[in-house]
């Protein structure tokens, strides 16, 4: 279970608890602690071990929980805007509601995490890490790469070929996160970000985003 004196100086005040965390550097345990609407707004939580806490509605603006560990974490209704959430632990987190604007997701994982009606830019959602997805899903994600790669279909194609990686030879990073398969690659239309985003979500979270009422995934 976390450790009280954790929660109770992370509760009490952000400003001392980053002051600690710079000062000793100590391992973070937040094992199912709760910080349900917590004001955690710039919290230093980087690698923190968040593994099933409770964060419902906390204010967690401007946040690092870079590689923090939230699986099975209660996001919902969180304020995530702006936080760095870079190769995060997501899976089976409940995010739910949260507002995610301005989230760096940079190789989260978001296995299993519920993503209905979060806030969330599309292109910011597919540099998660998505690993191994479908065939038809994987060819079109390598399409929407290649809109977004200088050297456009030639350079896939060359790279299917047994070429090198089309990524090699230019300053440009992966427009989307996942495990490409050159056996997929075929040169055609792109997808939207929007539409490559709903399909993740299906196929790796097991929940549909819902996009009525400004509410869904897709959502800027």
């Amino acid at each position: 279970m976390a450790d009280k004196k954790q929660v109770e100086r992370l509760r009490s005040s952000v400003s001392r608890w980053n002051a600690w965390r710079a000062r000793y550097g100590k391992p973070v345990d937040l094992y199912r602690a709760d910080l349900s609407g917590a004001d955690l707004y710039g919290a230093d939580l980087r690698r923190a071990n968040l593994t099933e806490a409770d964060l419902y509605g906390a204010d967690l603006r401007g946040a690092n929980l870079r590689r923090a560990n939230l699986s099975g974490a209660n996001l919902r209704g969180a304020d995530l805007c702006g936080a760095d959430l870079s190769g995060a632990n997501l899976r089976g987190a409940d995010l739910c509601g949260a507002d995610l604007s301005g989230a760096n997701l940079y190789g989260a994982h978001l296995r299993e995490a519920n993503l209905r009606g979060a806030r969330v830019s599309p292109p910011a959602l597919l540099l998660a890490r998505w690993g191994d997805v479908s065939d038809d899903l994987c060819r079109d994600l390598m399409r929407y790469d290649v809109v977004n790669h200088p050297g456009g279909e030639a350079a896939f194609q060359q790279w299917a070929d047994g070429g090198g990686c089309p990524y090699g030879s230019t300053h440009w990073l992966r427009a989307a996160n996942f495990a490409e398969r050159r056996e997929c690659w075929s040169p055609g239309p792109s997808p939207s970000a929007l539409e490559l985003c709903e399909r993740l979500i299906a196929e790796k979270c097991n929940h549909t985003a819902s996009t009525d009422s400004g509410e869904g995934a897709g959502d800027e």
